[in-house]
């Protein structure tokens, strides 16, 4: 049966054939949603197996309704799918379970069962409805891809063994008839009764999908109720399609009682234009451009006729658009005189051209006759009567509409009254026939001037400004002159922003032989026009459509690029603040950043690879992280298709004042040069970089990190000879740090106003200050003797201004806090430490004068006491004071244009999202500048503590150079599956309940030593797992490392300790070159160590990335394993994607990303082995397990015991155990 449906399948494909294009499909929710509704086989199982893996976890942590939730999700899927709505709030009990029942020591797990749990729930709520009903309805618009979206999934179902039918209305006449003799050349019975059959058997839902109904030629209505009656009491579903707007009342009325999916066209226009423009081998600019990269079928119809033309470049505006759409018309036209069998009264032939040609012409010559774009059905009637045709009007008029040459509307025309009205089907092009009709109707003796100004004309424009729009192309060339020199808005009502819209379809030729001329007086006319804010964004609108078509003198080469660079940096943030403030700006820029992802670059040609640089190069400009993020990855996509793209742009930032905009370049031209090799070209940039950069004082972190890592680039492959560190990369900037009182900190703080976003984010209050600024800056030592004495000064003269009660008050409570401190020493020591003892003797042992001080002053004052005190104590602990670093920080944001303008714009014009830092105020752009600065000149004068655990790349925000996406022929795997299957196979038990206190531990890891992949052995580098009870608390903890041996000889206690404790240095990853190569130049050195790691950890993204473009959702903050350098040169490794490296045979490491229970990093067995040639080697294993206590000093209802500290080696292709040491019993095995 599945054999004779795929049959039938494949025969009424070719009848919609011409309908579709089958080797082109863009993905969209509403399929996602439609296809998980069918309750197919495949997706039950799916979402069982995950539910059921979920509820394990649920299980073990105690929740009590396991069986209920168990039985439910059978009951939905396998017996009543009426019964979704139980599983759906017995899936919300078990989250709120998760949600409250959270512990940190097992936070990581929690949080993605708890992800997964609702994601799952969340899909099966959305489609719940369309699940519990037997009908499904999908409606939409002519050409929005109903058709398209049924038959891949009718496609799609049977070719997966899932019994499916599909019908198209335009071949229904008689439906029963025509299933009596469906049943007949199947050799079956009741058409129904074989599909219900065959479902059942497969364990499948039956499918059933009639597509376009409103197409089939009998009534509807009767088709839907004899459809609805066969599928009663039966396991099978029924998809009904239908257009909007072309069903019967009476039909609709039926439908209406069913749940509907709405298409809208391709929710993702940019994926759509790629993928068309590709087939069609048509210029993607022209197709973004055309406005029809939503609609399906006009895409369709617009990129076949376009590449049937054989479209030039520069043959663009309403002349091209329309002289498509001509061709397609004429084409159907002919289609329809070849159907109705069309030729002249006389017996003469009329050709399709000819047939549209007069029809179009007298459509528009009444038009403008009678002042409007639409006629009643006399009229049109009337024309088609006047072609002399031996078909009836009524007939050709219905193929007109059919075909969408002809649009029919129950019109309104007031008075309660309707009628039936006609006009062309796609708006441009009426506009283009109507506007060539109209201008055809000047008299040669009349001036244009007194044409374009006739009460006639005028009449037609006030009626459809869009026709504005049209003459704003035509007018120049007809006449030399540009429109706004016969029109403005006293002559027509909103001429201004007709004409601006117009713009965006200027062909090159509209613009004369001097382009820059003509460009100069629009934009002069632009100036003057006093244009309302609400205008002037919807002219930012009209641009950002023309920025990426190669030859519009308003792209963003040509106009955009130039403008940016003459307006000053903060008035330029404010302006694209406002450009990515409208919505359809921002969401066609984040859209279009994504062509890398979907396109293969190397078919642009070089000026639409311009236009895409040109504007991703000045987003990298803005507060909005997303937009910036994004535009990154997509300009070092561009820049690694092509490396010349980079040779303007370094001539632009040499005059470009925006640290934003210079760190990132330069990031992305690093990037670019990491995964394009060419040595030639990066020799010539870098020397270029490196006359505007290394010759000046650079105080930003971020621009001397990307100008040292282009260095160590050219280093590495010997393009020049001295590798140069952070400190000597370019001029040192100099640091002044002055003394600035609290109070003089605060006027500087009000400089923008009171109670402002800058004010809260740079005191004490902000988690920009307390979080970013000042963990960083207690890192340096600084010590200025004039500062201190300052500070104790101010302190003196306050403590002198007390009462005479005060002063006694504080004598006493320093006499006696030092008294307490010696008392709790001698204490602590009588007690041996004992926590417990140590807690009550800190409770009993409160300084009461302190108390009484600290009441006794103002709120004033005891601030300014507490920031004295807090500042002295930085004194002596040679850090800077906090007054004196935020002093500098705001007054370099004033320095770099940060003003009282750009305060209010935040207040006023912005939301932003603090806690996903998607989108910032323009103000933290201004801080996060000054504080790289402020940062890189502590930096480079002044030391780090030896206890500081910060370094600079804890700030760079980005990792850009793992570019993955969906063209490049890259495998990423998920390893995981298979070491949880290794773990089966060793017969490891993870969830043990029982833990006594006997060393079963200690041989477990041998069972993980190997694991099989692609037909090749791993040995692991590193392991590490946690084991947990059902109560999810943990219980044991295993890990081995690989390490290095120094200089160990002899195995004690304390070198046992150091093996196996030994763990990956915390490293940032923010550039492709350390990670292939494995240098780590930047970080504070280690000490010399008996063993060393030879692997590191790094984390794949920070969490300020908001690009999250070719990287999953999953992967974004991931970590990952990373070797270090010399064991990747020794193996020639190179890095691919999360965490995978690969050398010439294939791939050379499998690993899973970092979590809190479980991680591993293995390497293939013949590596290995080179390495353990190389160095000496030695496993370090640690171990230990928990077992529950009614110790009652414990601080813990459980205590370690088993913990082993171990050596290992490997030989003869195994691990052999050096020596283990017990902790519990103090010896060495």
């Amino acid at each position: 049966m599945i054999e004779k449906l795929k049959s039938f399948i494949e025969e009424s494909n070719k009848e919609i054939r011409e309908k579709l294009v089958t080797e082109i499909n863009v993905e969209s929710p509403e399929n996602k949603i439609l296809v998980d509704s069918l309750l197919t086989k495949d997706f039950k199982d799916k979402i069982k197996e995950k539910l059921e893996s979920i509820y394990k976890y649920i299980e073990r942590c105690g929740y009590k309704d396991i069986e209920k939730l168990e039985s439910k999700l059978n009951i939905c899927f396998y017996k009543d799918n009426s019964n979704v709505d139980d599983l759906v709030k017995e899936n919300e009990k078990a989250i709120d379970f998760l949600r409250n029942n959270k512990s940190e020591e097992n936070d990581n797990e929690s949080n993605n069962r708890l992800y997964e749990l609702s994601r799952v729930n969340n899909n099966l709520y959305k489609i719940k409805e369309y699940i519990k009903s037997q009908v499904i309805v999908v409606n939409g618009d002519g050409g929005t891809g109903k058709t398209h979206l049924l038959t891949k999934i009718a496609n799609d179902l049977i070719n997966n063994d899932v019994p499916t039918i599909i019908f198209y209305g335009q071949a229904i006449y008689k439906f029963e008839e025509y299933i009596k003799y469906i049943e007949q050349k199947m050799k079956i019975g009741d058409l129904f009764k074989e599909i219900a059959k065959v479902a059942e058997q497969n364990n499948e839902t039956g499918i059933i999908i009639f597509d376009a109904i409103n197409e089939a030629r009998q009534n509807q209505k009767d088709i839907i109720e004899y459809l609805i009656n066969n599928i009663k009491e039966k396991n099978i579903k029924l998809i009904i399609s239908y257009r909007n707007g072309d069903v019967e009342q009476q039909t609709l009325s039926i439908l209406n009682n069913y749940p509907n999916i709405t298409l809208y066209g391709f929710s993702d226009a940019v994926e759509a234009a790629v993928k068309f423009s590709e087939y069609y081998n048509i210029e993607i600019g022209e197709i973004l451009e055309s406005n029809y990269a939503s609609n399906p079928l006009i895409l369709k119809i617009f990129c076949e006729e376009y590449s049937e033309k054989g479209q030039t470049k520069g043959q663009r505006g309403y002349n091209t658009a329309t002289f498509i759409f001509e061709r397609y018309f004429t084409r159907i036209s002919q289609n329809i005189i070849n159907e109705l069998g069309v030729v002249c009264n006389d017996g003469s032939v009329i050709t399709g051209k000819i047939f549209w040609n007069k029809i179009a012409k007298e459509i528009a010559q009444l038009m403008v006759k009678q002042c409007r774009t639409y006629l009643f059905v006399k009229e049109f009637v009337s024309i088609v009567d006047n072609l002399n045709l031996n078909i009836s009007s009524a007939k050709i008029i219905e193929k007109l509409v059919v075909h969408k040459l002809i649009e029919a509307n129950n019109m309104y025309i007031g008075n309660n009254q309707r009628r039936i009205t006609y006009k062309f089907s796609f708006q441009r092009q009426s506009d283009y026939l109507i506007a060539r009709y109209l201008l055809n109707t000047k008299d040669e003796s009349e001036s244009w001037n007194d044409f374009l100004n006739k009460k006639t004309t005028i009449k037609m424009l006030e009626d459809n400004m869009s026709l504005v729009e049209t003459l704003v192309e035509h007018i120049p060339i007809r006449t030399g002159k540009e429109l706004f020199e016969f029109y403005d808005d006293t002559i027509l009502y909103s001429f201004n922003y007709s004409y601006l819209l117009g713009l965006r379809y200027r062909s090159k030729e509209s613009f004369g032989k001097n382009i820059k001329a003509r460009q100069k007086e629009i934009l002069g006319y632009i100036k003057s026009a006093n244009l309302n804010e609400e205008d002037f964004f919807d002219w930012m609108i009209t641009l950002s459509s023309s920025m990426l078509v190669t030859y519009h003198p308003l792209n963003a080469v040509y106009y955009f690029s130039n403008l940016m660079r003459k307006l000053k940096n903060n008035i330029r943030d404010m302006y694209l603040k406002d450009f990515l403030n409208i919505d359809i700006i921002r969401t066609r820029i984040i859209s279009i950043s994504k062509i890398p992802y979907y396109a293969d670059l190397s078919k642009f040609n070089y000026n639409l690879k311009q236009n895409f640089v040109q504007l991703f190069f000045w987003m990298l400009s803005v507060s909005d992280r997303e937009i910036r993020d994004k535009s990154s990855k997509a300009l070092t996509a561009f820049f690694v298709s092509d490396l010349t793209l980079i040779d303007e742009l370094i001539d632009i930032i040499s005059s470009v004042d925006d640290q934003y905009i210079v760190e990132r370049f330069l990031c992305c031209i690093h990037s670019a040069h990491i995964l394009n090799k060419d040595n030639d070209l990066l020799k010539i940039h870098y020397h270029k970089i490196r006359q505007i950069f290394c010759s000046k004082q650079i105080s930003n972190t971020r621009i001397r990190h990307y100008l040292m890592l282009l260095n160590h680039l050219c280093y590495d492959r010997k393009i020049i000879k001295t590798k140069k560190n952070f400190n000597n990369i370019c001029k040192k900037p100099t640091l002044t740090i002055e003394y600035i009182s609290k109070r003089d900190f605060y006027k500087l703080l009000n400089k923008t106003g009171k109670y402002n976003n800058v004010m809260f984010s740079i005191s004490h209050m902000g988690d920009f200050a307390r979080y970013i600024v000042e963990s960083r800056m207690k890192d340096f030592i600084y010590y200025d003797k004039k500062v201190y004495d300052i500070l104790k000064k101010e302190k003196q003269e306050l403590i002198s201004s007390l009462t005479t009660r005060q002063k006694y008050l504080y004598e006493k409570m320093i006499i006696t806090s030092k008294q307490i401190e010696i008392n709790k020493r001698k204490m602590y020591e009588e007690v041996n430490y004992d926590i417990n003892k140590i807690l009550e003797i800190s409770i009993n042992n409160t300084n009461k004068y302190e108390t009484l001080f600290n009441n006794s002053l103002g709120k004033r004052k005891k601030e300014k006491l507490n920031n004295l005190n807090t500042n002295i104590e930085k004194c002596k602990n040679k850090e800077i004071p906090e007054e004196l670093y935020m002093a500098i920080i705001l007054k370099k944001m004033f320095d770099l244009g940060y003003n009282k303008k750009i305060e209010n714009y935040d207040k006023n014009r912005y939301s932003y999202d603090r806690h996903e830092h998607r989108i910032e105020r323009i103000g933290k752009k201004y801080q996060w500048i000054a504080f790289f600065e402020l940062l890189g000149e502590c930096m480079t004068n002044l030391q780090v503590k030896k206890d500081a655990w910060h370094d600079y790349y804890d700030f760079v925000d980005i990792d850009i150079d793992t570019l993955q996406y969906k063209n490049q022929p890259q495998v990423v795997y998920d390893f995981y599956d298979l070491y949880i299957k290794r773990i089966k196979e060793a017969k490891i038990n993870w969830e043990q309940e029982k833990f006594n206190q006997t060393y079963d531990n200690i041989n477990v890891l041998d069972c993980l030593k190997k694991i099989e992949f692609d037909g090749k052995t791993f040995i692991p580098i590193h392991i590490s797992e946690m084991i947990k009870n059902k109560l999810n608390e943990k219980k044991c903890f295993y890990r081995l490392n690989t390490l290095k041996n120094n200089n160990i000889t002899n195995y004690g206690k304390s070198e046992l300790n150091n093996v196996s404790m030994s763990s990956g240095t915390t490293y940032y990853r923010y550039n492709l070159y350390e990670i292939n190569t494995g240098v780590d130049e930047l970080m504070l050195p280690d000490e010399e160590r008996n063993v060393e790691e030879i692997w590191k950890e790094c984390y794949i993204e920070s969490e300020y990335d908001c690009s999250n473009i070719g990287i999953t959702n999953e992967d974004k903050n991931r970590t990952y394993m990373i070797l270090k350098y010399d064991i990747i040169k020794l193996l020639n490794l190179r890095y691919d994607y999360s965490g995978i490296y690969y050398d010439d045979t294939g791939i050379a490491t499998i690993q899973s990303p970092f979590d809190s229970d479980s991680t591993y990093f293995y390497i293939r067995e013949d590596l290995y082995k080179k390495i353990l040639k190389q160095f000496n080697i030695i496993i370090g294993v640690y171990s230990e397990k928990e077992f529950e206590t009614n110790n009652p000093k414990s601080i813990s209802k459980y205590e370690i015991c088993c913990a082993i500290d171990a050596a290992y080696e490997y030989k003869d292709d195994n691990f052999r155990k050096i020596a283990i040491y017990k902790r519990d019993e103090d010896i060495i095995i």
